[in-house]
C-alpha cells in the first residue's frame, strides 16, 4: 500500500500513501455494495436494483487509473481525478434527486477534498456545493407533485447507502488522522 514512485517531499509522500488507502477502501466498498445488491436480489428483497450498475464499473476503472497515476508520480492529477470521481455523479444526483436526504452523499467529496486539496482548491469545491444546493432548491421549488414514501420498503437500501457514505467518510478521515505528526517525524528524520 505504499507508492512505488519515490515522492521526495514528506507531505506528498503522506498524501500519496493516504490516497492509495482511500482508493483501496473505495474499491472494497464497491465490492461490498455489489455483494449487498446480489444478496438483496437473491432474497427478493429488492427487485428494482441493478446488480452491477455501470456507474460502479466506471468508478472502479477510474479508481484503478488514479492508482496508476500515483504510482507514476502524478499525485495532483490523481487527487483531482479521485475527487472528481465522487464530485461529478454526486453533484448531479443531488441536484436532480427528489429524495430529501440526497445531499448527504456530498459528504464523501467534501471529506476527500478537505483532506487532499489545498485550501484554495478546496474553496472551489465549496463553491460547487453552494451552486449545487441552490440549483436543488430551485428545481424542488418548482415541483408541485406529491411523493409517497414508505419507510418499510426503503429501510434496508437506506441503511446500506448511508452506511456506505458515512463508513467510507470515516475511513478517509482515519487514513489521515495523525498525519501531521507522521510528516513532522519524517521531516525531522530527513533533517538529521
Amino acid at each position: 500500500l505504499r507508492p512505488q514512485y519515490h515522492y521526495v517531499n514528506p507531505t506528498m509522500r503522506q498524501r500519496a500513501q493516504g490516497l492509495l488507502l482511500m482508493i483501496w477502501a473505495a474499491l472494497l466498498c464497491i465490492v461490498l455494495l455489489v455483494g449487498a445488491r446480489v444478496l438483496l436480489a437473491a432474497f427478493n428483497m429488492d427487485r428494482t436494483l441493478t446488480i452491477l450498475p455501470i456507474e460502479l464499473v466506471v468508478g472502479a476503472v477510474v479508481l484503478l487509473v488514479t492508482y496508476t497515476l500515483i504510482q507514476r508520480g502524478k499525485l495532483e492529477e490523481a487527487i483531482w481525478l479521485f475527487v472528481g470521481l465522487m464530485l461529478v455523479p454526486f453533484v448531479l444526483a443531488t441536484v436532480i434527486a427528489v429524495d430529501p436526504a440526497a445531499p448527504v452523499i456530498l459528504i464523501l467529496p467534501l471529506v476527500a477534498g478537505g483532506l487532499l486539496l489545498s485550501r484554495r482548491s478546496f474553496l472551489w469545491i465549496l463553491v460547487i456545493f453552494a451552486i449545487t444546493l441552490a440549483l436543488r432548491a430551485m428545481i424542488q421549488g418548482g415541483t408541485v407533485g406529491t411523493l409517497t414514501y414508505t419507510p418499510s420498503i426503503n429501510s434496508l437500501p437506506e441503511l446500506i447507502n448511508y452506511g456506505f457514505v458515512l463508513g467510507l467518510s470515516a475511513i478517509f478521515l482515519l487514513v489521515f488522522s495523525g498525519s501531521i505528526e507522521k510528516i513532522a517525524g519524517v521531516s525531522f528524520g530527513d533533517v538529521e
